[in-house]
Formats: C-alpha cells, structure tokens, sequence
C-alpha cells in the first residue's frame, strides 16, 4: 500500500468498516482500511483456552437480526445455539434479595401483581416504542418531551410495582449497557424499536457462531488482504478539494476521494478534522456516551449444572454475576460460565465499587461466589477465570453507545449525515440493533451504498 490516491479509506476495522470495504471493493473500488489497533475485530476479539476458542467481545444474536444472519449465509460461516438454550427443559436461575429460585421461560418468577404490573409496564412501551421513527427519531410525535426525561425517571413515574421496576431496569441495563437513569427515554424506545419491540429485545439472543464472533471480521479482513493496515491511528482528517487527505503514524498521509469513518462518536472525536466538523456533529461526538462492561468466562472439569436440570443462566442482584449464560463448547469438553459486570456507579443495577474492578483477587472471589449462590458448591472450585475490562482496551471508548436526555433531539441528525467526502459507519449508526454486531453489518453496508453512491457519475 502507498500514498497514491484511493477512491476510498475507511477507519477502523471491526465489522462495519470491514462490511462496507467488502461492499466497495466488489463494486470495483479502490479501497483501504486503517485500523489502530494490532488486530481487527473492533468490539469483536477471540481468544484461546484450554484449547477453547472464546469471545472477549460481542457474540450473541438470534434469527431476527437479518443483517448478520445473511452476512453469515455469505461466509459461509455457521450458527450455533446459545448454551443456556440447548435443553429447553433446563430452568434457569433467579436470584434476587437472598433467595434463588429457578424458572423455565421468558420471565422470571414474579408475585401475581408483579407479573401483571410488567406485562401492563412492557405493553406501554411497546406502544410509545411503535411511533417511534427508526430513521429519525427526533423527528417522532412527543420526541422533544421524551428526550428530555430518563428512561429512568419514566420508570419511576409509570410503574409502582418494584418487581417489575427491576426486572425492566435489568431488561435495559444488559441490552443497552447504560443504566436506566442515565439514558434518554427517546433513546430507549428508538432502540427498543430497532430491536423488534420488548419481546425482541429480550429474546433475540438464542445463537452463537461457530468459531467465535470475532471470527466474521477475521474472515473479512483475510478476504480484503493487505488493503487492511493495523497499527495505524488516523490522527488528523483533512477534506481538500479532491476529497480528503489523512496523516497516521510517523506522519504517513494517505489520500482519498471518500472517507468512512467507521468507529463510535465517542472514538471519533479524538481524531483532529481540518476544516473542523459542524457545530452538531462535534456537538454529537462530544456528549456521546459509550458504556464499557467486564466479560467474565469461569471454566470448570465439566459443565455440572446440567446433570441437576439447569440452563446455566442466571439473573441477579449481586454485583459480582448479575447475568450468567452458559457458554460451554458443544462437545461439553469442558464446563464455561460467562457473564457480564456493568462498569457505573454501585447505586444503580449491575454497578460495582471502582476499588472492586481493580482488585483482581477480590473480583474473581465476588464473580465465584455469586455462582456458587447461583450453581451449588461446585461453582466454588473454577479450573480457570478470565476476566476482560473493556474500560481498558485502547481506542475503544466502550462497548455500547447511547445518549443522555437531549442529545437526540439537538444533534441526532448529525448522526449520519455525510460531512463533505466523510461518510459515517459503526453500529451505533444502524437503524435496528444499534450498538450490536448486526447493526455493524447494516451500518457497514449502508456507508457503502452512500460512498458507490457518491462515486458513480465520476467511475
């Protein structure tokens, strides 16, 4: 690769910057793809243990994220069921104010006014959630009125029932990262719409992929071979009249007509734009919020929870494991509970002292324990714990994007918008499963559509 001129660069190379350089580069394109980090996969990245291939990142996703499932079709790339998913027989584990409690279905054991206080609670929002625009959601009836509160403060306002408060609070919590005090209201129900409404959202993860999901972006970078360069930062982005020119390490300047920038809005404001951007787009870039998360993986000899009926999912209140899946290989070579830690504040669902999250000893006690509450005394004895901080990884801002009350409403159009020859990607541009691996891949290809767009009258 020289700096001679590209009809295309794109930045970054998880799976939207690689889904749109596949796109063009079958267009006939000339293409480029920059990566700032020693390996591509973005929030996507495998790892070996005893001998298993695991997911540090992202890998759920189920039959109704349509992107995804088609780009696999391509690669010819296969699906698996979720582990907790295999026996539809097994129960799974509710556990919550000291008491464990095990259930088969979609929600967990609830009091009669609490079940039915959830249901009411979840009817509501998929209704305000089915007006709700998923190309423009600023622009849906009542947009200004809930972008200005929480997703929170509606809870508190519309649902009395503390049961079904903290089940939705959970519900929120995991898919989107964020807590619910601290996420938009317009934001949630744009999400929740992407998502296929409530029972989508909570439901849509019942596949994994054969080989790890970091595996999709491996596939795609050795199919785009050396037109992906890693361990190159794009520092400073300048737009000229042919299209834009831009300077990675030691100075080295690649030119282009068209520029996809295929990060976070949170990763993309740490990159120097000459002329600047416009006030909303810098505006946008600048309040984003991107929540990181720790990604748990406790290996045991065999996965024992089977024998005595349970799926290896659970659900919680303790901070050290509140949501648990199994994630064993399919030849039960050996027993993988996997979970997630949020990374805010203790005072809200999921959150842990910053003091814990340092500690590593202290950490893996907490995450066993909850398990042995969770599994039996048998989860007291791992054979191995892994644990990934996704608030440590560098050139990524966190896992899962979303917005604070008003930012959707000022600034949301900004979103997508071209600025000159730079074109936005990353999966918190997609229309449906914002901030998810398929909504990389529509981001990806949608980026694509607007650069080959662009491009056509002058090829």
């Amino acid at each position: 690769m020289t700096s001679a001129d590209l009809d295309v660069i794109v930045a970054g190379a998880g799976v939207s910057g690689l889904v749109a350089a596949r796109r063009l580069v079958s267009g006939g394109l000339t293409v480029a793809v920059v990566e700032a980090r020693p390996q591509v996969g973005g929030r996507t990245m495998l790892t070996e243990a005893h001998g298993i291939t695991i997911d540090r990142g992202g890998q759920f996703f189920g039959t109704g994220m349509r992107h995804l499932v088609a780009l696999l079709e391509e690669l010819e790339i296969g699906t698996k069921p979720n582990g907790s998913m295999r026996n539809p027989d097994d129960l799974d584990v509710w556990y919550r104010k000291g008491e464990r409690q095990t259930y088969r279905g979609e929600l967990p054991p609830l009091s009669e006014s609490g079940g039915a206080a959830l249901l009411t609670a979840m009817g509501q929002l998929q209704a305000m959630s089915d007006g709700i625009s998923l190309e423009k959601p600023w622009d849906s009836p009542g947009a200004a009125r809930l972008d200005a509160m929480t997703l929170g403060g509606w809870l508190d306002a519309n649902v009395t029932d503390e049961e079904a408060t903290y089940v939705l609070t959970a519900l929120f919590s995991l898919a989107c990262v964020a807590p619910p005090a601290q996420l938009s209201m317009l934001f949630a129900l744009w999400f929740l719409a992407g998502a296929g409404g409530i029972e989508g959202m909570g439901a849509d993860v019942d596949l994994t992929i054969v080989g790890g999901a970091g595996s999709v972006a491996q596939r795609l970078a050795t199919d785009l071979g050396d037109r992906v360069r890693c361990d190159w930062p794009l520092r400073v982005v300048d737009r000229t009249d042919d299209g834009v020119s831009v300077t990675g390490p030691g100075g080295e300047v690649l030119t282009a007509r068209r520029l996809i920038i295929a990060m976070s809005p949170a990763d993309a404001r740490h990159i120097e734009f000459g002329p600047q951007l416009p006030t909303a787009r810098q505006a946008l870039q600048t309040s984003w919020q991107q929540h990181a998360i720790l990604k748990f993986h406790v290996f045991y000899h065999t996965p024992f929870w089977r024998a005595v009926g349970l799926s290896g999912a659970a659900l919680s209140d303790l901070p050290g494991a509140p949501i648990v899946f199994d994630g064993s290989p399919e030849d039960d070579s050996v027993g993988i509970l996997l979970g997630f830690l949020a990374i805010h504040s203790p005072r809200l669902f999921g959150g842990n002292e910053p003091e814990l999250l340092d500690d590593p000893e202290r950490l893996r006690d907490e995450i066993v324990g909850a398990l042995t509450e969770y599994f039996g005394a048998a989860a007291a004895e791992p054979t191995t714990v892994l644990i990934h901080n996704w608030a440590l990884e560098p050139h990524i801002s966190g896992v899962l994007g979303a917005t604070p009350p008003g930012l959707l409403t000022a600034f949301g159009e900004a979103l997508r918008s071209p600025v000159g020859p730079i074109h936005w990607a990353g999966t918190e541009t997609a229309l449906r499963w914002s901030g998810w691996i398929s909504g990389a891949v529509e981001a990806g290809e949608r980026a694509a559509r607007e650069v080959a767009d662009a491009l056509q009258p002058a090829n």
